[in-house]
């Protein structure tokens, strides 16, 4: 039998034992956490080559020049016409003579200026006593519109210049990888300086300067192509929407082009432009390189870890500060988490987004499951590849366009197929990134329908990607003016 004083002897020195592992369990907890908060971020790509480092910063850098244009642009931006924006796809308004055309332009709201309005109110329904207006009043506010437009753009000359300096350059590059901001707050005035571009090019087409429109059509395209030559995802996102500006301007204007030599040039630029896109991997390494240099360093990339809207006691003098502290140390987890996970993803992520779109779709990895990876890249990184083919095939399906144009000036009619304009208009037809084959082509009277199949990859017929209500559609490159504008219309309508 165990006397009392025994057992009470074991119990005390069974305390001392406790404690001495309580306090090196604590210690051993202490060392964690010091060595988790203190993993450092490693780097997962060589730094950048020198030289274009040093390209990033010599006088010779498009970049520059096209800074320079945007601020001169900001100096007469309070002065451009409100609706500027509005009219870089539909243009200027058609003649007043085709009553159809018109009417359905005014339905297509390309203005919202009180004059506009009051001509729109008219021609739906005059109030009673009160005539629509006549054609010839209706072609006297035509041409205020223009001259109103003739006097910006002469305020804009020195922007424009600058503007080609920049995109004549032989590079353009952001001073400095990494800063997510240079573009950022330039973003409405790229769209801005695209915008003065392309309806530029609609009162070119006014007066007869067809050369002079083409080139700001092309000009457009470079810009947005530039823009989108360097940067991060947001950049490139922007210079997609840029370039798309061009092509669908472009595209609604083609008809008034009958120039041989002046289409030719055109396809050899677009093909230009097409040869110089930069790949899909080299846009992905840069973003990550700007992760790793500048947005997701240290303490940037562990503030946007740390969540701390859980914590009940936020606001408390101790406890709050606590919950503060157990915030940091899951953030600084999960970055741990993030980083084991994410070098893999970025390798399998690269060797598969040149891929055409299909296989791309069959064969991309997934988003690691660590809260960090699903925070920054869920959705953004297929739809920017999703942007990004969407601009490839508009480019693409433009260079078509135009050959078909330039077939039908030496012709007379559109041909019956594509593969006529092998090989004298051009060396092999562009396909179709959504498809992998040949884009969509067939004779509407005097003009055709040119379409890609768009996201779903599948042919629903031309019925518009972006129509409201439908989850898909093809991705229209061309189509009748006329069409066009009836097509504008009803979607405004709905």
């Amino acid at each position: 039998m165990t006397h009392p004083d025994q057992t009470q002897t074991k119990s005390q020195r069974a305390l001392p034992v406790f404690l001495i592992a309580l306090g090196v369990l604590v210690v051993l907890v202490i060392l964690a956490v010091m060595v988790i908060m203190m993993v450092p971020i490693p780097p997962h790509f060589p730094p950048e080559d020198p030289e274009i480092t040093a390209k990033r910063l010599s006088p010779e850098n498009g970049f520059y020049a096209l800074e320079r244009s945007l601020q001169l642009l900001q100096v007469t931006g309070p002065s451009q016409p409100q609706y500027l924006s509005d009219m870089t796809h539909l243009g200027l308004p058609p003649d007043p003579e085709n009553e159809e055309a018109f009417n359905n332009y005014l339905l297509a709201r390309p203005y919202t200026t009180e004059d506009l309005d009051k001509w729109l109110l008219l021609r739906r329904s005059p109030s009673e006593g009160e005539a629509s207006p006549s054609v010839p009043e209706l072609r006297e506010w035509r041409q205020q519109l223009i001259d109103e437009l003739v006097a910006y753009f002469e305020k804009t000359v020195p922007a424009m210049a600058e503007m080609r300096e920049g995109l004549d350059a032989e590079y353009y590059l952001q001073p400095e990888i990494g800063d997510s901001h240079m573009g950022i707050s330039y973003l409405g005035s790229w769209r801005a300086m695209a915008r003065t571009l392309v309806v530029q090019a609609k009162c070119f087409e006014a007066e007869g300067m067809y050369r002079e429109a083409m080139n700001n059509y092309l000009d457009t395209i470079r810009l947005g192509m530039s823009v989108g030559s360097d940067g991060p995802i947001i950049d490139r996102l922007v210079s997609t929407a840029i370039t798309s500006v061009g092509l669908n301007s472009l595209n609604a204007s083609l008809h008034r082009f009958d120039d041989p030599e002046l289409l030719r040039d055109a396809i050899y630029r677009l093909q230009g432009v097409a040869d110089r896109q930069t790949p899909f991997s080299r846009i992905f390494e840069y973003e990550f390189r700007m992760m790793i240099d500048n947005m997701w360093s240290s303490e940037n990339m562990l503030d946007f870890a740390s969540d701390d809207s859980w914590n009940p006691l936020k606001g408390k003098p101790v406890a709050g500060e606590i919950g503060k502290a157990v915030s940091r140390l899951k953030g600084r987890v999960d970055v741990i988490r993030f980083w084991w996970n994410v070098g893999v993803f970025w390798d399998d992520f690269l060797q598969v987004v040149d891929k055409p779109f299909l296989e791309f779709e069959k064969l991309s990895p997934d988003i690691p499951p660590d809260p960090l990876s699903q925070k920054s890249y869920s959705g953004i990184l297929d739809r920017s590849v999703l942007g990004f083919t969407r601009k490839d095939a508009a480019i693409r399906g433009t260079i078509v366009s135009v050959a078909l144009r330039l077939y039908r000036i030496e012709h007379g009619v559109y041909p019956d197929a594509l593969n006529v304009l092998v090989p004298d208009y051009l060396e092999a037809l562009p396909a179709d990134p959504f498809s992998g084959k040949s884009f969509v082509y067939s004779r509407k009277g005097d003009d055709f329908l040119l379409y890609g199949l768009g996201d779903d990859s599948e042919d629903d017929g031309g019925v518009p990607l972006y129509r409201q209500g439908s989850v898909s559609g093809d991705q229209i490159i061309h189509q009748p003016y006329e069409e066009l504008l009836a097509t504008e219309a009803r979607r405004r309508m709905e």
